[in-house]
């Protein structure tokens, strides 16, 4: 059986439907290609600072038992370093290991 992972994405409330959804494609495509069923896409607008759909994916993730989460970069946590560094130790408490798309195109 194929481990499960879920997609996060946060964009600007201005981007065009079809960016965000060649950006689930591309999240999806990626987890085909390594192995993961993907199971859903959390994603909100880049004008919220508390994160709802994060908060979901978090409950979703224990009510799962996933252990997968992927995203086009980190900065779709936060373009803050520090609340990225926050955000993403949040994520990884609850079990999960974090991927991003950035990572598996580097050298």
């Amino acid at each position: 059986m194929k481990p499960v992972i879920y997609g996060y994405l946060r964009v600007d409330r201005d981007a065009l439907d079809g960016d965000t959804r060649q950006m689930e494609l591309e999240l999806k495509f990626w987890a085909e290609q390594e192995g993961y069923c993907f199971a859903g896409l959390f994603h909100e607008c880049d004008d919220t600072l508390n994160r709802p759909a994060l908060a979901v994916l978090i409950e979703e993730i224990g009510r799962s038992g996933a252990r997968h989460v992927v995203m086009p970069v980190l900065a779709h946590l936060s373009t803050h370093p520090v609340i990225q560094h926050h955000l993403l130790g949040v994520l990884e408490d609850t079990g999960v290991q974090v991927h991003t798309l950035e990572e598996e195109l580097s050298p």
